[in-house]
């Protein structure tokens, strides 16, 4: 039986069908979109404790400072006003703040432990006047006078975090008190 040779564009039945199937599946699907696009209720995702460890960046304290508070230098007196300060840094962009700790303390020269002087907490802030990866804390100067220190106690500055969770990292820095002159 020979074949016919149908017109080029006459459409199959099957043809006919499939295209009536994706008009129809286009129409419902319009049906179920809205009219207007909206943003989704679901802004963020927590991720699980595992996975937030392994991508947190760890905060470092980068420096540490003691010095008298008149020349800025290390060469410090027992009647001396202290300045302390420590610098942090991290890569984490979801800090805005860290909590840290300074323990000002001093070992005479006959006593076999420190002694704590001065302890202060405050908070090492990003801001956008410093880089935007280190904030640095600065406690109050201290004025040893009333502590009735001698030339040759160790003076010692140590800074650490307030939460283990933000950074182990500690600073320590010492300075051994000089007569005045």
């Amino acid at each position: 039986m020979p074949e016919e040779k149908r017109p080029e564009s006459a459409l199959s039945r099957r043809q006919l069908l499939k295209t009536l199937a994706a008009t129809g599946g286009a129409v419902a699907a319009s049906a179920l979109l809205p009219d207007k696009w909206v943003k989704p209720a679901v802004e963020m995702a927590v991720l699980p404790a595992h996975a937030q460890e392994l991508s947190e960046t760890p905060v470092t304290i980068v420096t540490c400072h003691l010095a008298n508070t008149i020349e800025g230098i290390t060469e410090i007196t027992p009647f001396d006003t202290v300045e302390t300060y420590v610098t942090i840094r991290t890569e984490r962009a979801d800090i805005e703040s860290i909590p840290l700790i300074m323990t000002l303390s001093v070992l005479r020269q006959q006593q076999p432990t420190p002694e704590t002087l001065h302890t202060e907490t405050g908070t090492a802030t990003i801001t956008p006047q410093n880089d935007p990866n280190e904030a640095t804390f600065q406690p109050q100067d201290v004025d040893l006078t009333p502590f009735g220190l001698a030339a040759g106690d160790t003076l010692t500055a140590t800074f650490a975090f307030v939460n283990p969770q933000d950074g182990e990292d500690t600073c320590v820095r010492s300075s051994v008190l000089v007569r005045v002159n």
